[in-house]
């Protein structure tokens, strides 16, 4: 998902968005491997895991049988990363979430 080559990314997003609806894995699956950081990752990662989570929350909703709530606190925790690109996926995940009718959530996370 985050190999410099586009047609390589495009098709690395394809099939975790398809993991995502598959009953095989499910979106709590794939949205809980998204929030899971190991080790430093670069911005550009931490950016990409971030804005598929967002989409996944537009797609899928966030709360019960969607993308769980600790996706806020995972933004929570990159609302003020140094890298502007990172700062302000995670600020749209926050308005995206709260859009969604985690807004309670947010606000106790803030």
């Amino acid at each position: 998902m985050n190999d410099n080559n586009i047609k390589i990314r495009g098709l690395a997003d394809e099939i975790f968005r398809k993991m995502a609806e598959s009953g095989l894995y499910g979106v709590l699956a794939c949205s809980n491997a998204l929030m899971k950081v190991s080790g430093k990752l670069s911005s550009k990662q931490y950016k990409s895991k971030l804005d598929t989570l967002i989409y996944m929350i537009e797609l899928y909703g966030i709360g019960n049988h969607a993308v769980p709530l600790s996706a806020v606190d995972f933004a929570v925790n990159y609302a003020a990363f140094q890298s502007p690109e990172v700062r302000n996926s995670a600020i749209d995940l926050l308005v995206h979430a709260s859009l969604k009718g985690a807004e309670d959530r947010v606000q106790a996370s803030i």
